[in-house]
């Protein structure tokens, strides 16, 4: 359905719901972890290209892009990919997890924005965390 010199994009054969696109590389890489930056941007703008062909086509009221690593994260093939799954209210589709946020506040935790609280004992933050990368 489209394609460019690092990647291709085509229909699933086993579709989660109507307009359920793949979004792949040429080259082979298992996972992500295995996958050079310069080929995952190339996969990301062709899955640009994707969703705003499939939500300009289907106009689905949301659109979720799932890539998973991993058996454990529930990959089946292993050869990166990324789903390009239009969504509707109510379609069953089960891609969300239990959130907890400090204070039991919602997505507007106050993590965000300019001055976010010290973080709590045991919490550790992405900048910290990730220093070295």
């Amino acid at each position: 359905m489209a394609e460019d010199e690092a990647a291709l994009a085509f229909m699933d054969i086993h579709p989660a719901n109507d307009g359920h696109c793949l979004v792949i590389p040429r080259q082979h890489f298992p996972t992500i972890l295995e996958t050079p930056p310069e080929i995952f941007a190339s996969v990301g703008r062709l899955m640009v290209r994707v969703a705003r062909a499939v939500h300009a086509g289907l106009q689905p009221p949301g659109l979720s892009l799932v890539q998973a690593n991993g058996t454990a994260a529930n990959q089946t093939v292993p050869h990166l990919h990324i789903h390009v799954l239009p969504r509707q209210a109510g379609d069953g589709l089960l891609l969300n997890w239990a959130r907890t946020f400090p204070g039991g506040s919602g997505p507007s935790c106050g993590y965000c924005g300019p001055n976010p609280p010290p973080p709590e004992r045991g919490v550790i933050r992405l900048p910290t965390a990730y220093r070295n990368m």
